[in-house]
């Protein structure tokens, strides 16, 4: 288990990786893309080292946000002592498809209404087992907090918009969970109306569509961009899911590049409802100050970094 590399007001995430297991959540070797590229299962297991592919993470939640009655199928069961939960969750964990075995989810009450879960998605429906994923309740341990930090400040917000999850060294939620080692500098999610902070089963954007109305900010690397590199340049590209088509055009996303071309700052509303214009997404990203990536120690805590 890793050090939590996202964080909301309600709970934190940290990757979990299994040594018989491999995980994709870095870029793929030369070797790793020939067998991928040659599409037979055989070659993509030769691949891995023979291992069986693992994403997993832990959430841990502050008292009296996780709702243990609300995990659909779930069987109560008790670990070390330990209230817990556990059960088998659906195929992509898209609440609308049926379960698949290898999908597992274990909660246990780690303090007084205090819930941690972790989440399993692997390709070996055996393992981890739930007696494996169990194992980590007697190695949660408190630590002194620490603030979050993150490699900008945020200059100007859209009326109503609230910040909802950061990620440090990743980008925001689950995607920062799926892209752990992929190199990324930070992000944040920001929603219209506020999040609720009780009964939830799961992250918020675990699953699709759950945020209905909202942007992200990233930082990266040119490497994790799906773009070419364009030096010194701001651009802003249309997008496809806006709901409404109502008011004013546009959506989508804005990049602005450093002045070298290794760094990009993305402000995007696809896939959180696109309901921003494209002059607000740009005006955001225009009141961002991004600090120097490789140097943490010119980083602001998230508290303080995502208000103007």
């Amino acid at each position: 288990m890793q050090d939590p590399i996202v964080a909301s007001t309600g709970y934190q995430i940290a990757s979990v990786y299994s040594d018989r297991h491999s995980s994709n959540d870095r870029p793929v070797t030369e070797q790793e893309a020939e067998a991928q590229g040659g599409g037979t299962e055989l070659e993509k297991k030769k691949a891995a080292g023979g291992k069986p592919n693992l994403w997993a993470y832990l959430t841990v939640y502050r008292p009296g946000v996780f709702d243990p009655a609300g995990i659909k199928d779930g069987t109560d069961v008790t670990v070390a002592g330990h209230r817990a939960v556990r059960a088998t969750l659906p195929v992509g964990l898209d609440p609308l498809k049926p379960t698949e075995v290898g999908n597992k989810l274990f909660a246990w009450e780690y303090a007084d209404n205090a819930w941690a879960a972790v989440t399993s998605v692997s390709s070996d429906e055996a393992t981890p087992s739930f007696e494996d994923l169990g194992g980590l309740v007697e190695g949660l341990k408190p630590s002194k907090p620490t603030p979050a930090l993150v490699p900008f400040t945020v200059g100007y917000l859209p009326g109503g918009y609230l910040p909802l999850q950061i990620g440090t060294h990743a980008l925001p939620g689950l995607s920062g969970i799926a892209t752990a080692r992929a190199g990324d500098f930070g992000g944040a999610t920001y929603t219209r109306p506020a999040a609720p902070t009780s009964g939830l089963t799961a992250p918020y954007d675990a699953a699709e569509g759950a945020i209905r109305d909202g942007f992200h900010i990233f930082v990266t690397p040119s490497t994790s961009a799906n773009q070419a590199p364009e030096p010194g340049v701001t651009k802003c590209y249309s997008g496809s899911d806006r709901r409404d088509r109502k008011g004013p055009a546009g959506g989508g996303f804005c990049n602005i590049w450093s002045a070298d071309g290794t760094v990009v700052l993305q402000v995007s509303a696809v896939g959180l409802g696109n309901q921003l214009p494209r002059a607000e997404l740009e005006k955001i990203a225009k009141g961002i100050r991004v600090a120097d990536v490789r140097d943490e120690s010119t980083w602001t805590p998230a508290a303080d970094a995502l208000q103007p």
